[in-house]
């Protein structure tokens, strides 16, 4: 048998001189493909080990540096919520000071022998009533507009500081690499070809690369778009506000019409019969506009935020 192996293979060496050659190159290219197959993996394995430490060094330093701006704004915020509960305070004060004066005269023309509790005082008690309560709340949506601007240049301010520590965190993400393209570790041709083997290799290894880059643009993501993410916060407070005080708004004019019941109540007092069929329609029609405006206006509410995650969303992902 192994005398006709022989002879095949003397057959074969005359009539294809490189055969020989052949069988020999074979061998060492399968040495090469398999140093360079070690190689590969040795560069895999460092990469993976250069990326952990580097994931850590970021994580340890944006970790530190966060939590050294949140003490900053933190001393930020309790000097501003110290102003504004002094403020507070001095409104709440103008407000009792103005519905006590209100009070104290309707009292006295009420108790004063010389009013005559006719038509015409009460029709002018709900005139005088009126001018009140539109008064309060124009001083109401002053202050509120105050506030609310107040509240503007705090989160401004706040949102400066977030910028900085974001620019901070990025330059340290490029000073450790993390912004660099990752070059997949790809098998070369070895006598000008890539066997199956090293095919699969350099498939998976595209893959990888990209996976690695895609991780790593991750845990930039929020510090690359913080700046815009807090303008869109910030648009929100805005577009709330003015939500809140039309509300409010039309909430007054409802109320507004309660002076046609305080003077239902008055009718009483001027020994008038008082109607209180009359009067307990017109308090049931009231806390239904009422009702009704509160349901529209969550329900707008519940629509800007779903609209906002949704914008949130786009701003993440663009």
């Amino acid at each position: 048998m192994n005398k006709a192996y022989f002879g095949i293979f003397m057959v074969l060496s005359l009539l294809m001189p490189g055969f020989s050659s052949f069988a020999a190159e074979s061998k060492e290219i399968r040495q090469q493909r398999k140093e360079a197959n070690k190689e590969r993996l040795s560069l895999r394995k460092e990469r993976s080990e250069n990326i952990r430490n580097m994931r850590k060094i970021f994580q340890e330093f944006s970790r530190d540096l966060k939590k050294s701006y949140q003490d900053d704004i933190n001393e930020l915020k309790v000097e501003f919520d110290l102003k504004q509960i002094d403020i507070d305070s001095a409104h709440e004060v103008k407000i009792t000071e103005a519905k006590n004066e209100y009070q104290k005269k309707m009292m006295n023309l009420f108790l004063s022998p010389k009013t005559k509790l006719d038509e015409t005082t009460l029709k002018q008690f709900e005139k005088d009533a009126e001018i009140y309560s539109d008064q309060l709340f124009a001083f109401k949506k002053q202050f509120a507009e105050q506030t609310h601007k107040k509240q503007l240049n705090f989160v401004k301010q706040k949102n400066s500081l977030w910028d900085e520590m974001d620019q901070k965190i990025l330059a340290k993400a490029e000073e450790l690499g993390m912004t660099n393209k990752i070059t997949p570790i790809l098998a070369k041709q070895i006598a000008g070809t890539l066997s199956k083997s090293e095919e699969r290799w350099n498939q998976r290894e595209n893959k990888e690369a990209t996976k690695i880059q895609d991780k790593l643009a991750y845990l930039l993501r929020n510090f690359r778009k913080g700046n815009k993410i807090r303008a869109h916060e910030l648009e929100s407070m805005k577009q709330d506000f003015i939500l809140e005080w039309e509300n409010e708004s039309k909430l007054h004019k409802i109320e507004g019409q309660s002076v046609f019941i305080n003077q239902l109540l008055m009718q009483s007092f001027s020994n008038q019969k008082f109607n209180l069929e009359e009067f307990t329609s017109k308090m049931s029609e009231l806390n239904k506009e009422k009702q009704l405006l509160n349901i529209e206006y969550k329900k707008n509410k519940k629509k800007k935020s779903i609209l906002r995650k949704k914008e949130l969303k786009e701003i993440l992902e663009n």
